[in-house]
């Protein structure tokens, strides 16, 4: 199956708004606290963590989580099968370099993120091409200037 150049940026814009939430269900739980649930605390029959790990999440990581989970509702059978690729290939970095990038991800302004996910939205097919060419040329660590780079840009032309 195929997938559109705008589907798949969506997908890496998702990627990034996703990674956040995704990691607050990772980390929930991974205190030393011997009344919080541990990282390998308890599942459910299908492996996914217990719902007691979200009981200690604070109400704006909630918020995150549940943003997270929006996206993914949003979307297509298509995009989550393409978004589960790009988290496993994620996996697949070596932990430092997977570590680098969400911090890198993380200093990125909600805004931010937001408007690259608007700036791919209202581009034309063939800019969205280039776009993506050139960001699967770079570096997974230097996507993201790539990003913010052509988000200047935008938000230039937007202000003319």
């Amino acid at each position: 199956m195929k997938t559109s150049i705008k589907s798949t940026l969506n997908i890496l814009c998702i990627f990034a708004l996703c990674l956040s939430p995704i990691q607050l269900i990772a980390k929930a739980g991974t205190d030393t606290d011997t009344e919080r649930p541990q990282r390998e605390g308890p599942r459910d029959r299908n492996g996914v963590p217990s719902i007691e790990r979200f009981l200690y999440l604070s109400d704006e990581q909630l918020d995150k989580l549940m943003e997270g989970i929006e996206r993914i509702r949003a979307m297509t059978p298509e995009e989550r099968k393409d978004f589960a690729e790009e988290m496993r290939a994620f996996r697949r970095l070596p932990t430092e370099q997977r570590e680098r990038i969400r911090e890198r991800m993380r200093s990125v302004s909600r805004e931010d993120h937001e408007d690259i996910r608007k700036m791919i939205e209202s581009m034309r097919p063939r800019e969205r091409r280039r776009m993506l060419r050139d960001m699967r040329d770079l570096d997974p660590e230097e996507r993201m200037d790539y990003r913010l780079k052509r988000l200047e840009q935008w938000r230039q032309r937007q202000s003319e």
